[in-house]
């Protein structure tokens, strides 16, 4: 895991944006220098769309991000998958911020948020770990929570605390 206080790694990633007013998902390059700068952001490092885990911790940040981060702090999953795959999972839960697409794993690595070996239960090497990020404005890391555990939820609420901290 990067340690607090370090600046988080450029990286360009394909991902899906929100939906345009036809409720349609459109596919988008996101540069973290664009996006970030400027304004606290979360990246959520997760193993894969559609278990159990990670369903549950991306549908509490779609409810946080709804009801208790305004609108100058963005939230942005990454994981392994297929824009194809981010599609469907984004549909079928309502999901509302971007899901990158790290398919070759560097940014991951980047990261330190991968599996280096399997860590069973259906856990294997090169998978994304669960990792959360909050980057301050000017793209420090202020807070840093991960699991090599990826049956372990994150403490959601603790995080907002750090997000909307970020942004004071």
């Amino acid at each position: 895991m990067l340690s607090e206080g370090t600046t988080a790694p450029d990286f360009t990633l394909s991902g899906l944006g929100l939906p345009n007013d036809a409720d349609e998902r459109r596919m988008t390059e996101y540069h973290l220098e664009e996006f970030a700068r400027g304004t606290p952001t979360l990246l959520a490092f997760y193993p894969g769309d559609f278990s159990p885990v990670c369903t549950d911790e991306l549908c509490s940040l779609r409810d946080i991000a709804l009801s208790a981060i305004d609108t100058s702090r963005d939230v942005y999953g990454i994981s392994r998958d297929s824009l194809f795959t981010h599609e469907a999972f984004a549909y079928d839960h309502d999901i509302d911020f971007p899901l990158l697409s790290d398919v070759e794993g560097d940014v991951c690595a980047a990261y330190d948020a991968i599996h280096e070996e399997d860590a069973g239960d259906g856990v294997e090497a090169g998978l994304a770990k669960r990792t959360l990020y909050v980057l301050a404005p000017d793209l420090t890391i202020e807070y840093a929570w991960q699991s090599d555990d990826p049956w372990v939820d994150p403490d959601i609420e603790a995080v907002v605390d750090e997000l909307v901290a970020a942004g004071a």
